[in-house]
């Protein structure tokens, strides 16, 4: 379990075969380390994004400047105002009717986690 080790944590493995008068050893140095902090952009594919209006439909992504394959990570979209999003992975896409409307732009917050990665991004 994770609660077993602190971040910093330094573990030195050692390890020794013998068969008859032959042996052999080896040791490895483990640094037990936080997530890494994967770095993610929000682009607008559409070609109005700036602001929204009654029945536009909007395209968005999430990039790294990282390699990143989003299939391992655990990601949520938010959007504000609160509207219905359909999502899958990186990509989010929104669609707007006038009773939706409560603000002149969109906030739209990306979080994508493991257990070795963590990373978000918000675009307004």
């Amino acid at each position: 379990p994770t609660d077993y080790f602190s971040n910093g944590l330094i573990m030195i493995f050692e390890a020794t075969a013998e068969k008859g008068s032959i042996s052999s050893d080896t040791s490895s140095i483990v640094e037990v380390k936080g997530a890494e902090i994967i770095p993610l952009q929000i682009t607008c594919k559409s070609q109005l994004c700036e602001k929204y209006s009654p029945n536009l439909e909007f395209d968005f992504n999430a990039t790294s400047s990282k390699v990143v394959d989003f299939k391992l990570l655990q990601v949520s979209w938010t959007i504000e105002p609160t509207i219905k999003i359909s999502s899958f992975l990186n990509e989010l896409k929104v669609k707007t009717t006038s009773s939706e409307i409560t603000l002149p732009y969109l906030i739209i917050e990306i979080n994508a986690i493991n257990s070795t990665n963590i990373g978000s991004a918000k675009y307004r």
